[in-house]
């Protein structure tokens, strides 16, 4: 039983690519990790690497996952955390292995460790209702569930 789980996870992540393929996923979202070689953020040389959001089908083609602004009831919910400009961005399947491809996402891509360099981590959302030429966001939070992911990221005007 304890390997029921990671069995369906390439299934579930195929599943989750076809609001792709149907054209339902509009937004495109990456997170930027930027490492400074100096003391603190904007000191020495930075050093970047993307990552983007994704879901991946059966043939091993990278979809981009769901976004969809909060709902007004989270927002009052969250006690000022969220805004009107909130996104949630999800569901992602866990990292896995299966039919000889990898896919899903880990809480290290959705939360890369910092390092003993200054590190800053920027999101970047492009898509419908956003600004021509995307913006960009700061996490609010993360859900981890047995089998999936969600961020939720708030909108910002710290841009690197």
């Amino acid at each position: 039983m304890a390997t029921l789980v990671p069995s369906i996870y390439s299934a579930l992540d195929a599943i989750r690519s076809i609001g792709d393929d149907l054209g339902l996923r509009l937004w495109t979202v990456t997170l930027t990790k930027r490492v400074w070689s100096g003391e603190r953020p904007g000191i020495g040389t930075k050093t970047d690497t993307t990552f983007q959001l994704f879901n991946t089908d059966s043939l091993g083609n990278l979809h981009p996952v769901r976004v969809k602004q909060v709902s007004r009831g989270d927002i009052i919910a969250s006690g000022g955390l969220y805004s009107n400009q909130t996104m949630r961005c999800g569901p992602m399947t866990p990292n896995y292995t299966a039919n000889g491809i990898s896919g899903g996402v880990t809480t290290a891509n959705l939360d890369p460790p910092t390092s003993a360099s200054p590190t800053e981590l920027f999101w970047f959302i492009q898509g419908p209702g956003i600004p021509s030429g995307g913006a960009w966001y700061e996490k609010a939070g993360e859900e981890a569930k047995a089998m999936s992911f969600y961020v939720v990221l708030n909108r910002s005007a710290r841009k690197p």
